[in-house]
């Protein structure tokens, strides 16, 4: 849900995400390391602040950038903050896409970026024949660093000011907004929906909240859902909404900055995408718009056309649509390894593995050096129970990765659920050592407590490291680093210690087999023998091989 662009920084390749939300183009720590870009200190007066909260930035400028066939000589990019996402370096913002005008047609995988002459008039929907489209008006930024899409929108027929936002992945509004618009997180029908962070380290709730009516301009979208974030708004950041990848990806819309205007018309199908779906479900009338959808569409004609447009039907879940543009972009360019990379993941999300891992191989065969396939293969086969094969992926991959990049922390995740932890912690240290303002840290922290506890190694470190997990992570992640604390001091001796945290994680968990068994030992190596044996009774009942793969470790009693 995030569109990517293909750029060089100083000659050298590089993928950003296009965040329309962001007032700078920003570069992440890792991305300025691995490209070897010289620092130097931000203005004093400039405070960064986004949905996961503030973050310290440098300044880095690049000598020769290039973006859309384009150079930018001497662009400055901030860098600082969480990882953009997987194999993305950084996001191209305000400062670049505020300069001109632009066009978002996501549906279609394309974003142009034009300055108009002497049109001041004229509506830049251009694309709708018919001239059905509808018509905004967006405010004027405050200067260069202020920049954002902002506009008025309805929530229940309250006005609500929005930020259009390409970098968020889906449509939010903040957990204050909610109760304005008369949404309670104890209504009927209002689910909880994970933690979501941002550019900072904080995370924070989601829940998914009924809403009445949705009204943009003259278009209007009822009976639908949104999410609503903890953390929008709570650390200064004055968005009430963020329009994300949802709308932009249901919609074709121009940004008329030279007008302060925005023209969009309706793609079809959900607005906002608040649940998975089933494959091949079809947005319910509740979750659509009440306008037309456009019909001015035309079909690409060659394959990049068509990879782009299955990586937008992809994104909204229309799996099988995906599936055909893919096979439709291969059969004009068989030898295009990301049209097979693209196909795979869609045969993944269709529920038929099989094709997925045979595009899989071929994606591979044809770009070997891929180090995101090769770790996307590596996390089919671990799925598959081929443990050789998925560990010579990851193998692979890691001569392939710059020492900081972000895949690491998935790499180390993926060795984890392999049983190889001493190949895990190599990764989480490196991960750690270049990324410790990422809003994954707490997770890779936990992360290294647990591959530390299995191996029985630098215990006191992997306390630490479970202790400072346990103050960064959502609340609902905490018993399984209560879990990995409850092992560290089981290995230490601390029986009252591991019995605690024990205890602790199963309050919450009563199910967790590794807890039960370790709190179990804990309990028989103090004394408590009957009590010890039925926790052990109660794992073995939930995992009969809890036994030997504790054994593996030399947890025993």
């Amino acid at each position: 849900m995030r569109a990517r662009v293909d750029a060089k920084i100083n000659g050298k390749p590089a993928v950003l995400a296009l965040d329309s939300g962001a007032f700078y183009s920003m570069l992440t720590p890792s991305a300025a390391t691995e490209y070897n870009l010289a620092l130097s200190p931000a203005p004093i007066w400039l405070n960064v602040i986004g949905v996961g909260g503030s973050v310290s930035v440098s300044v880095a400028k690049i000598r020769a950038f290039e973006v859309a066939g384009r150079a930018i000589p001497n662009i400055e990019f901030l860098v600082g903050g969480s990882e953009i996402g997987n194999n993305h370096l950084g996001l191209i913002g305000q400062n670049l896409l505020g300069a001109a005008d632009v066009e978002y047609d996501l549906s279609a995988g394309v974003v142009n970026v034009m300055r108009p002459h002497h049109c001041d008039k004229l509506s830049f929907a251009y694309w709708s024949k018919s001239g059905d489209y509808r018509e905004l008006n967006i405010e004027p930024d405050d200067g260069p660093y202020s920049r954002k899409i902002r506009a008025d929108v309805y929530i229940n027929g309250t006005k609500v000011s929005a930020i259009f936002d390409t970098g968020a992945p889906g449509s939010v509004i903040s957990l204050k907004t909610a109760q304005r618009v008369g949404i309670n997180m104890t209504d009927p029908g209002v689910k909880a929906d994970g933690f979501s962070g941002g550019l900072g380290k904080n995370t924070g709730r989601l829940w998914i909240a009924p809403v009445a009516s949705f009204k943009i301009a003259d278009e209007e979208i009822r009976k639908t859902q949104l999410r609503v974030s903890e953390t929008l708004g709570r650390s200064g950041n004055e968005a009430e909404m963020l329009i994300g990848a949802d709308f932009f990806l249901s919609h074709h819309i121009y940004v008329a900055n030279s007008q302060h205007k925005m023209y969009f018309t309706y793609n079809g199908g959900m607005v906002f995408s608040t649940k998975p779906s089933a494959p091949g479900e079809v947005a319910s009338a509740a979750t659509q718009s009440d306008a037309r959808p456009n019909e001015d569409v035309k079909a690409p004609a060659d394959a990049e056309g068509l990879e782009r447009r299955a990586a937008a039907r992809f994104a909204r879940r229309d799996f099988a649509l995906a599936i055909a543009d893919y096979s439709a972009a291969i059969l004009k360019a068989p030898s295009s390894a990301s049209a097979y990379l693209g196909r795979a993941r869609a045969y993944a999300a269709n529920r038929q593995p099989y094709l997925a891992m045979g595009d899989l191989d071929q994606a591979i065969k044809l770009k070997p050096d891929d180090a995101q396939a090769l770790i996307e293969r590596a996390a089919a086969r671990g799925v598959g129970n081929d443990k050789v094969g998925a560990a010579a992926d990851l193998a692979a991959a890691d001569k392939l990765l710059a020492r900081v990049a972000d895949a690491r922390f998935f790499v180390a995740e993926l060795y984890v659920r392999l049983g190889a932890e001493a190949e895990a912690l190599e990764q989480f240290n490196i991960w750690i050592a270049e990324h410790r303002e990422d809003s994954k840290l707490g997770s890779a922290l936990a992360g290294r407590c647990w591959s530390r506890a299995l191996l029985n190694t630098a215990l006191d470190d992997a306390r630490k490291d479970c202790d400072r997990a346990l103050k960064m992570v959502p609340v609902t992640f905490r018993p399984g680093v209560l879990d990995s604390r409850g092992l560290v001091a089981l290995r230490q001796g601390l029986n009252e210690e591991a019995i605690a945290d024990y205890a602790a994680a199963l309050a919450v968990r009563p199910r967790m087999v590794w807890s039960l068994y370790g709190r179990g030992l804990a309990k028989q190596r103090k004394g408590l023998i009957d009590e010890g044996k039925a926790d052990v009774a109660a794992a073995i009942a939930l995992d009969p091989t809890i036994v030997a793969r504790a054994a593996k470790y030399a947890i025993t009693p």
